[in-house]
Protein backbone atom coordinates (compact mmCIF):
# COMPACT_ATOMS: atom_id res chain seq x y z
CA UNK A 1 0.00 0.00 0.00
CA UNK A 2 1.58 3.12 -0.88
CA UNK A 3 1.10 6.49 0.68
CA UNK A 4 -1.87 7.68 -0.89
CA UNK A 5 -3.21 4.78 -0.72
CA UNK A 6 -2.41 4.64 2.63
CA UNK A 7 -4.16 8.23 3.68
CA UNK A 8 -7.42 7.26 1.22
CA UNK A 9 -7.91 4.38 3.99
CA UNK A 10 -7.52 6.60 6.81
CA UNK A 11 -9.72 9.25 5.87
CA UNK A 12 -12.22 6.25 4.53
CA UNK A 13 -12.20 4.52 8.26
CA UNK A 14 -12.43 8.16 9.85
CA UNK A 15 -15.81 8.52 7.81
CA UNK A 16 -16.86 4.87 9.05
CA UNK A 17 -16.40 6.20 12.82
CA UNK A 18 -17.51 9.85 12.32
CA UNK A 19 -20.93 9.16 13.52
CA UNK A 20 -20.67 6.43 15.85
CA UNK A 21 -17.21 7.27 17.63
CA UNK A 22 -16.32 10.45 16.89
CA UNK A 23 -12.98 10.73 18.61
CA UNK A 24 -11.78 7.78 16.85
CA UNK A 25 -13.16 9.46 13.83
CA UNK A 26 -10.82 12.46 14.81
CA UNK A 27 -7.54 10.01 15.44
CA UNK A 28 -7.97 8.74 11.82
CA UNK A 29 -7.99 11.99 10.35
CA UNK A 30 -4.69 12.94 12.73
CA UNK A 31 -3.07 10.05 11.17
CA UNK A 32 -3.32 10.95 7.72
CA UNK A 33 -2.62 14.74 8.56
CA UNK A 34 0.99 13.42 9.72
CA UNK A 35 1.25 11.06 6.90
CA UNK A 36 1.23 13.80 4.41
CA UNK A 37 3.66 16.33 6.40
CA UNK A 38 6.01 13.00 6.78
CA UNK A 39 5.22 13.02 2.54
CA UNK A 40 6.19 16.81 2.15
CA UNK A 41 9.31 17.10 4.23
CA UNK A 42 10.80 13.60 2.52
CA UNK A 43 10.48 15.93 -0.94
CA UNK A 44 12.01 18.78 0.89
CA UNK A 45 14.69 16.74 1.80
CA UNK A 46 15.32 14.52 -1.96
CA UNK A 47 15.47 18.09 -3.48
CA UNK A 48 17.80 19.14 -1.28
CA UNK A 49 20.31 15.87 -2.33
CA UNK A 50 20.12 16.50 -5.93
CA UNK A 51 21.06 20.15 -5.38
CA UNK A 52 24.16 19.04 -3.61
CA UNK A 53 24.85 16.55 -6.25
CA UNK A 54 24.69 19.19 -9.05
CA UNK A 55 26.74 21.74 -7.17
CA UNK A 56 29.13 18.37 -6.19
CA UNK A 57 29.02 16.87 -10.32
CA UNK A 58 29.60 21.06 -11.61
CA UNK A 59 32.75 21.58 -9.19
CA UNK A 60 34.70 18.63 -9.82
CA UNK A 61 36.69 17.87 -12.76
CA UNK A 62 35.46 13.88 -13.22
CA UNK A 63 36.68 11.29 -15.23
CA UNK A 64 34.57 9.15 -17.72
CA UNK A 65 34.25 6.66 -14.79
CA UNK A 66 33.80 9.10 -11.97
CA UNK A 67 30.91 10.94 -14.12
CA UNK A 68 28.93 7.54 -14.66
CA UNK A 69 28.99 6.89 -11.45
CA UNK A 70 27.53 9.71 -9.86
CA UNK A 71 24.52 10.25 -13.08
CA UNK A 72 23.88 6.96 -11.44
CA UNK A 73 23.74 8.19 -8.01
CA UNK A 74 21.34 10.71 -9.02
CA UNK A 75 19.15 8.88 -11.51
CA UNK A 76 18.85 6.46 -7.82
CA UNK A 77 17.67 9.80 -5.64
CA UNK A 78 15.55 11.26 -9.06
CA UNK A 79 13.57 8.22 -8.84
CA UNK A 80 13.41 6.08 -5.71
CA UNK A 81 10.16 4.39 -6.45
CA UNK A 82 11.12 2.81 -9.92
CA UNK A 83 14.50 1.38 -8.25
CA UNK A 84 12.17 0.26 -4.84
CA UNK A 85 9.33 -1.59 -7.37
CA UNK A 86 11.51 -3.68 -9.03
CA UNK A 87 11.92 -6.81 -6.35
CA UNK A 88 15.49 -9.18 -7.13
CA UNK A 89 14.92 -12.71 -7.59
CA UNK A 90 15.08 -14.29 -4.09
CA UNK A 91 17.97 -17.16 -4.07
CA UNK A 92 19.24 -18.73 -0.58
CA UNK A 93 20.56 -15.41 0.61
CA UNK A 94 17.11 -14.05 0.23
CA UNK A 95 16.75 -10.34 0.51
CA UNK A 96 13.05 -8.96 1.11
CA UNK A 97 11.73 -6.38 -0.26
CA UNK A 98 10.02 -4.19 3.13
CA UNK A 99 8.05 -0.79 3.73
CA UNK A 100 8.62 1.33 6.32
CA UNK A 101 9.27 4.67 5.85
CA UNK A 102 10.79 3.75 2.65
CA UNK A 103 10.96 0.65 0.46
CA UNK A 104 14.14 -1.15 1.09
CA UNK A 105 15.36 -4.90 0.66
CA UNK A 106 16.86 -6.36 3.96
CA UNK A 107 17.28 -9.87 5.18
CA UNK A 108 14.32 -11.56 7.41
CA UNK A 109 16.81 -11.00 10.62
CA UNK A 110 16.47 -7.45 9.99
CA UNK A 111 12.57 -7.48 9.90
CA UNK A 112 10.44 -5.89 12.51
CA UNK A 113 6.98 -5.83 13.36
CA UNK A 114 4.42 -4.17 11.06
CA UNK A 115 6.67 -4.33 8.71
CA UNK A 116 5.16 -4.72 5.06
CA UNK A 117 6.96 -7.50 3.11
CA UNK A 118 6.47 -8.01 -0.29
CA UNK A 119 6.88 -11.39 -1.61
CA UNK A 120 6.05 -12.81 -5.13
CA UNK A 121 3.22 -16.25 -5.31
CA UNK A 122 3.18 -17.76 -8.76
CA UNK A 123 4.86 -14.59 -10.31
CA UNK A 124 2.60 -12.03 -8.27
CA UNK A 125 3.15 -9.81 -5.59
CA UNK A 126 1.59 -10.27 -2.31
CA UNK A 127 2.37 -7.50 0.23
CA UNK A 128 2.46 -9.01 3.74
CA UNK A 129 2.29 -7.15 7.23
CA UNK A 130 3.91 -8.54 9.89
CA UNK A 131 1.88 -9.19 13.06
CA UNK A 132 3.50 -10.87 15.31
CA UNK A 133 7.41 -11.63 16.56
CA UNK A 134 8.47 -14.79 17.89
CA UNK A 135 11.76 -15.78 18.99
CA UNK A 136 12.79 -17.29 16.10
CA UNK A 137 10.25 -16.32 13.38
CA UNK A 138 7.97 -13.87 12.22
CA UNK A 139 4.30 -13.82 11.42
CA UNK A 140 3.30 -12.36 8.40
CA UNK A 141 -0.64 -11.81 7.55
CA UNK A 142 -1.36 -11.01 4.05
CA UNK A 143 -2.23 -7.32 3.49
CA UNK A 144 -4.67 -7.56 1.12
CA UNK A 145 -7.28 -10.87 -0.37
CA UNK A 146 -5.61 -13.09 -2.80
CA UNK A 147 -9.24 -14.23 -3.70
CA UNK A 148 -11.95 -11.75 -3.38
CA UNK A 149 -14.62 -14.69 -2.68
CA UNK A 150 -14.06 -18.34 -1.92
CA UNK A 151 -16.80 -20.67 -0.46
CA UNK A 152 -14.91 -22.57 2.69
CA UNK A 153 -17.05 -25.66 1.47
CA UNK A 154 -18.07 -25.71 -2.07
CA UNK A 155 -20.65 -28.56 -1.35
CA UNK A 156 -21.00 -30.97 1.55
CA UNK A 157 -23.59 -33.01 2.90
CA UNK A 158 -26.57 -31.96 4.95
CA UNK A 159 -26.01 -32.14 8.78
CA UNK A 160 -22.33 -33.05 8.15
CA UNK A 161 -19.98 -31.64 11.15
CA UNK A 162 -17.51 -29.60 8.68
CA UNK A 163 -14.16 -28.21 10.23
CA UNK A 164 -11.36 -26.39 8.67
CA UNK A 165 -9.25 -29.26 8.07
CA UNK A 166 -11.59 -30.82 5.51
CA UNK A 167 -12.78 -27.97 3.33
CA UNK A 168 -11.91 -26.73 0.10
CA UNK A 169 -9.67 -23.33 1.26
CA UNK A 170 -7.51 -25.30 3.35
CA UNK A 171 -6.59 -27.26 -0.01
CA UNK A 172 -7.02 -24.25 -2.18
CA UNK A 173 -3.63 -22.93 0.29
CA UNK A 174 -1.64 -25.71 0.50
CA UNK A 175 -1.41 -25.47 -3.29
CA UNK A 176 -1.26 -22.04 -3.59
CA UNK A 177 1.75 -21.48 -1.15
CA UNK A 178 3.61 -23.67 -3.31
CA UNK A 179 3.46 -21.05 -5.79
CA UNK A 180 6.87 -19.39 -4.21
CA UNK A 181 10.03 -20.19 -5.40
CA UNK A 182 12.05 -22.61 -3.46
CA UNK A 183 14.43 -20.00 -1.62
CA UNK A 184 11.12 -18.44 0.26
CA UNK A 185 9.69 -21.81 0.74
CA UNK A 186 12.70 -23.08 2.59
CA UNK A 187 12.49 -20.21 4.68
CA UNK A 188 8.69 -20.52 5.59
CA UNK A 189 7.59 -22.93 8.91
CA UNK A 190 4.09 -24.43 9.66
CA UNK A 191 1.56 -22.52 10.65
CA UNK A 192 -1.00 -24.52 11.15
CA UNK A 193 -0.25 -28.34 11.72
CA UNK A 194 1.66 -28.74 8.58
CA UNK A 195 0.45 -26.40 6.86
CA UNK A 196 3.00 -23.21 5.29
CA UNK A 197 -0.32 -21.17 4.94
CA UNK A 198 -3.39 -20.84 6.86
CA UNK A 199 -6.11 -18.54 7.77
CA UNK A 200 -6.21 -16.50 10.99
CA UNK A 201 -8.45 -17.85 13.72
CA UNK A 202 -10.89 -15.38 15.31
CA UNK A 203 -9.00 -15.06 18.70
CA UNK A 204 -5.92 -13.63 16.47
CA UNK A 205 -8.22 -11.26 14.18
CA UNK A 206 -10.97 -10.02 16.99
CA UNK A 207 -9.02 -10.29 20.11
CA UNK A 208 -11.75 -12.63 21.28
CA UNK A 209 -13.61 -15.99 20.44
CA UNK A 210 -17.41 -14.41 19.61
CA UNK A 211 -18.76 -17.02 17.53
CA UNK A 212 -15.98 -20.02 17.97
CA UNK A 213 -14.97 -22.09 20.95
CA UNK A 214 -12.22 -20.75 23.13
CA UNK A 215 -9.13 -20.20 21.64
CA UNK A 216 -5.07 -19.64 22.84
CA UNK A 217 -3.92 -17.57 20.13
CA UNK A 218 -2.47 -14.30 20.21
CA UNK A 219 -4.72 -11.32 19.42
CA UNK A 220 -3.01 -9.11 16.51
CA UNK A 221 -3.29 -5.11 16.63
CA UNK A 222 -6.88 -4.39 15.64
CA UNK A 223 -5.54 -1.93 12.90
CA UNK A 224 -4.53 -5.06 11.14
CA UNK A 225 -8.33 -6.48 10.76
CA UNK A 226 -9.48 -3.98 7.82
CA UNK A 227 -8.01 -4.50 3.97
CA UNK A 228 -9.69 -2.65 1.39
CA UNK A 229 -10.28 -3.13 -2.31
CA UNK A 230 -8.89 -0.42 -4.78
CA UNK A 231 -11.81 2.25 -3.71
CA UNK A 232 -11.14 2.22 -0.33
CA UNK A 233 -13.69 0.01 0.91
CA UNK A 234 -13.62 -2.89 3.90
CA UNK A 235 -13.79 -6.13 2.29
CA UNK A 236 -15.01 -9.81 3.99
CA UNK A 237 -12.68 -12.60 4.81
CA UNK A 238 -12.99 -15.71 6.23
CA UNK A 239 -11.06 -16.68 9.14
CA UNK A 240 -10.43 -20.31 10.42
CA UNK A 241 -12.55 -20.60 13.20
CA UNK A 242 -16.19 -22.95 13.02
CA UNK A 243 -18.92 -21.09 14.72
CA UNK A 244 -19.65 -23.44 18.00
CA UNK A 245 -22.86 -25.30 18.24
CA UNK A 246 -23.29 -25.16 14.55
CA UNK A 247 -22.79 -27.92 12.03
CA UNK A 248 -21.67 -25.84 8.99
CA UNK A 249 -21.16 -21.96 10.11
CA UNK A 250 -17.64 -20.20 9.97
CA UNK A 251 -16.93 -17.02 11.34
CA UNK A 252 -15.38 -14.41 9.16
CA UNK A 253 -14.38 -9.86 9.56
CA UNK A 254 -17.04 -7.50 7.85
CA UNK A 255 -15.64 -5.10 6.29
CA UNK A 256 -15.67 -2.72 9.42
CA UNK A 257 -13.59 -5.02 10.89
CA UNK A 258 -16.07 -6.60 12.89
CA UNK A 259 -16.81 -10.01 13.40
CA UNK A 260 -19.98 -12.01 11.86
CA UNK A 261 -20.57 -15.50 10.57
CA UNK A 262 -22.07 -17.72 7.70
CA UNK A 263 -22.31 -20.93 5.91
CA UNK A 264 -19.73 -22.26 4.70
CA UNK A 265 -21.15 -22.65 1.14
CA UNK A 266 -21.11 -18.73 0.94
CA UNK A 267 -18.97 -17.28 -1.95
CA UNK A 268 -18.95 -13.84 -1.06
CA UNK A 269 -15.97 -13.76 1.49
CA UNK A 270 -12.33 -13.80 0.27
CA UNK A 271 -9.01 -15.50 1.88
CA UNK A 272 -6.44 -13.46 3.63
CA UNK A 273 -3.24 -15.75 4.58
CA UNK A 274 -1.75 -16.27 7.63
CA UNK A 275 2.54 -17.65 7.26
CA UNK A 276 5.22 -18.09 9.59
CA UNK A 277 8.84 -17.49 8.57
CA UNK A 278 11.98 -18.04 10.31
CA UNK A 279 14.78 -15.59 10.65
CA UNK A 280 18.03 -16.35 9.27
Amino acid sequence: MNIDEQVRFLKHIAEVHEKVAPLESLKYLSCANTILELQAKHEHVRKEILSLIEKYSESEQETPDKAAVKESDKAAVEEPNEAAGQQNDLTMEVSLKVSRMQDMEISPAEIKKDDIVTLKVSGESVNWIVVDEEKNSILLLANELINDGMEMYKEYELNKNLTYDNSDIRKFLKEWIQGMDDAMLNLLEPVYKDDLATLPTERQMIGKNIYGEAENDTPFDPKHRIVTDKDGYGQWYWMRTKVEDSPADFAHVIGDGDADYDDASDANFGVRPLIRMRKQ
